[in-house]
């Protein structure tokens, strides 16, 4: 179990059945993660990703020396991490996702001329099965300016998030207003 506090309770984009459109805030961050067990119960643990040309070829390698995974199935995946506006959820949540069947499509349009950074245009993620069954696709909306009520919440709230925590294990919402905390299941995590 991981203890969080209560003042980030539901501020990690989760992925119910079916569709869950999003808006990209900030530009996404590449990087690394693994599961680990200690002590305290299970845990991420993550590094941000640097390129490196390896042969005339570029490719994301972990920027440190990640731990070994304490259980088989818990292997080093490549995560894409940003902020970003759910739709569903009308609130700014953090984004951090591992499975390639996401991240794959968004970079793909992050990188095709005619759509480039997820930051102009709605994506809409849907999930259909579950377990080893659950399948995903990504669709991109035609390009369209931020909603002013959005942009305005973004505006006011992301001097008070520092993602780069994500990389350090600490809580990207910086200091809560409470210090109660909830014990939560890592299996509930988007991650």
């Amino acid at each position: 179990m991981i203890a969080l506090p209560m003042d980030n309770k539901g501020k990690y984009t989760k992925f119910p059945q079916g569709k869950t459109k999003l808006r990209f805030l900030t530009e996404p961050m590449a990087g690394f993660q693994v599961w680990i067990e200690d002590e305290n119960g299970r845990k991420p643990v993550r590094c941000k990703a640097e390129k490196k040309t390896i042969d005339g070829i570029e490719v994301s390698i972990p920027s440190q020396v990640l731990p070994q995974a304490t259980r088989p199935d818990d292997y080093q995946k490549f995560i894409l991490v940003s902020l970003v506006w759910n739709y569903n959820t009308e609130q700014i949540e953090v984004f951090v996702v591992d499975k390639a069947t996401i991240w794959k499509p968004l970079a793909e349009y992050n990188n095709n001329e005619d759509w480039g950074s997820p930051t102009n245009y709605d994506i809409t993620i849907t999930k259909v099965g579950e377990g080893r069954d659950t399948t995903y696709s990504v669709i991109a909306s035609p390009a369209k300016a931020l909603d002013k009520q959005i942009a305005d919440k973004f505006k006011s709230e992301k001097e008070s998030i520092d993602l780069e925590k994500i990389f350090t294990g600490e809580n990207p919402f910086g200091v809560t207003s409470s210090n109660t905390e909830m014990v939560i299941d890592p299996d509930d995590l988007p991650y």
